[in-house]
């Protein structure tokens, strides 16, 4: 059962590791884009981009 649960974790770290770089992604063209940090798109990619973080950093300890 250990065996298991580690390889779903493994899998969910590896989900939340593509959507980090996925969203990195998004934010830079975006940038590139409005060449604002402030614009509005540019925020809401930098707040998605901070909670998918601080989950990856959860399953991480």
């Amino acid at each position: 059962m250990i065996f298991y649960e580690s390889v779903v974790i493994i899998k969910k770290v590896k989900c939340i590791e593509e959507k980090i770089k996925l969203l990195r992604n998004q934010m830079h063209k975006l940038l590139h884009k409005n060449k604002s940090l402030t614009a509005k798109e540019v925020i809401n990619i930098s707040q998605k981009l901070d909670k998918t973080l601080n989950q990856y950093h959860k399953f991480k300890k």
